[in-house]
């Protein structure tokens, strides 16, 4: 059995803790059964794609549960962002998200280990054959275009993701410099309306009977008034929370591809130094 990474075993005590919390944040909610089921049911394919404490599944299989985790979740999310399993959903999400930016990074890995393994051979060859023939032989093994122009597409791909996601998030962020700005006149007319409203009850302790039936029923008006304000200052501000939610999520989502893109990078520079050693030879 293969030992496992560093990085692995850390991602499986993320899921692990990750499937802990969406338990506690499941317990005693009310949502509706289908959300609940698919958050439990994501939350296991994320232990089992780690590995649960044991050897990780293939490649193939962890990429398979990341994008069903995520598919399933967003889908079962909609008309459902505001209920209580919805962070549980957006925390299982961000995770399967890290997962795939744990597998571009391994493939990465993968390529600089085979392209080392090919230039390690190469090296032997010539070591053991000194000749010219037999060193064209063993150059003639690896050839770096191939490699490289696979890396100006992944490059190119991440480029147009990060490009995707950073204008997301600028949307996010201004929508909610307009709701905080809506939340501040709200929260400031609330506020004025229940000073109006304590000054005519103070007003009502000394007036006559009749006056004082009037101005505690102005005073209720102004409350009332006061209390639309801080309904529409509550919306206002889930909706805020919601935005940050997916702010957050984007965030972890552009630091997956700004990892990706520093290996793609690395791996050209490997490539390239390694490509002008073999022709110095």
């Amino acid at each position: 059995m293969a030992p496992r990474g560093p990085r692995a075993i850390t991602l499986g005590r993320l899921a692990l803790t990750s499937a802990a919390a969406v338990s506690i944040l499941l317990a005693g909610c009310d949502e509706r059964e289908h959300l609940s089921d698919v958050v439990q049911r994501a939350g296991n394919d994320l232990i089992a794609a780690t590995g649960g404490g044991v050897a990780a599944p293939p490649v193939e299989v962890r990429a398979g549960t990341y994008a069903s985790v995520i598919r399933d979740l967003q889908s079962a999310l909609k008309g459902a962002e505001k209920e209580p399993g919805a962070g549980a959903a957006r925390l299982l999400i961000a995770q399967a998200m890290v997962g795939q930016g744990d597998i571009a990074a391994e493939n990465a890995s993968r390529a600089q280990s085979d392209l080392l393994y090919t230039l390690t051979e190469a090296r032997s060859r010539l070591d053991l054959h000194s000749d010219r023939s037999t060193f064209a032989e063993a150059l003639s093994v690896y050839d770096p275009e191939q490699d490289l122009s696979q890396l100006d597409l992944a490059q190119a791909e991440i480029e147009r993701e990060l490009a995707t996601e950073r204008r997301a998030l600028t949307d996010r962020q201004n929508r909610i410099t307009q709701l905080d700005a809506q939340m501040k006149e709200e929260r400031g007319k609330a506020e004025a309306l229940v000073s109006e409203s304590v000054q005519i009850r103070a007003q009502a302790t000394d007036a006559g009977a009749v006056q004082r039936a009037g101005l505690i029923t102005e005073a209720n008006r102004v409350e009332r008034n006061a209390a639309q304000h801080e309904r529409r200052f509550a919306e206002l501000q889930l909706r805020a929370n919601a935005l940050e939610d997916e702010s957050k999520m984007i965030r972890i989502r552009i630091a997956s591809h700004q990892r990706r893109d520093e290996l793609v990078r690395e791996a050209r520079e490997r490539i390239e130094s390694s490509a002008r050693l073999l022709n110095d030879w």
